[in-house]
């Protein structure tokens, strides 16, 4: 078996999201009256990733859990929820802070580079909503180095990175369909 392409990653892998979060965290956590200290970074991941689950099995949609995350957190931490509005507002607040924070691993460019060189394509695997992650993909000038697109598996498969029937391995066979190489 010849290897044909490379599939990536996004958020780990060539884009610093744990950095990004971080620093949108240090800066929005104040705006809502919580010390931006470790434990509230903490307690952000671990609401962030009950409700991230719940979204990549289908059992809410992308914008109950952002709404689910911000209740949740500011359930625990003592502060004011609000209605549906205002937690999209504070998650937005959130948002912004988070998007300008992405940025590439050091190493993400010249590792594209050296699999273009060495004749393998790259794609993106990645359980985001494919409008965020192409912006992603465009803000860290990766866009146009990190394949021909974005594979979004929950959207077009009905199942999450890095399940068994999205797995690389499983690639032309079974759930998963190759990329378009």
């Amino acid at each position: 078996m010849t290897v044909q392409g490379v599939l990536l990653d996004l958020d780990g892998t060539l884009l610093d999201h744990e950095a990004a979060v971080t620093t949108a965290l240090l800066r929005w956590l104040p705006t809502v009256g919580v010390e931006p200290a470790g434990p509230a970074l903490a307690l952000w991941r671990t609401v962030q990733e009950r409700h991230l689950r719940d979204w990549r099995a289908g059992r809410i949609t992308f914008q109950q859990q952002r709404r689910r995350r911000v209740r949740d957190f500011l359930v625990a931490v003592d502060r004011p929820t609000g209605d549906d509005d205002r937690l999209d507002l504070l998650f937005a607040g959130f948002l912004r802070g988070y998007e300008q924070s992405w940025a590439p691993y050091t190493d993400a460019a010249p590792a594209l580079e050296a699999l273009r060189r060495a004749g393998l394509r790259t794609a993106v695997l990645t359980n985001g909503i494919e409008e965020q992650q192409t912006a992603k993909l465009a803000r860290i000038g990766l866009l146009d180095r990190a394949g021909p697109g974005r594979s979004t598996p929950r959207k077009r498969w009905g199942c999450s990175s890095p399940t068994r029937p999205c797995s690389p391995r499983r690639a032309g066979g079974g759930a998963c369909h190759p990329p378009p190489w």
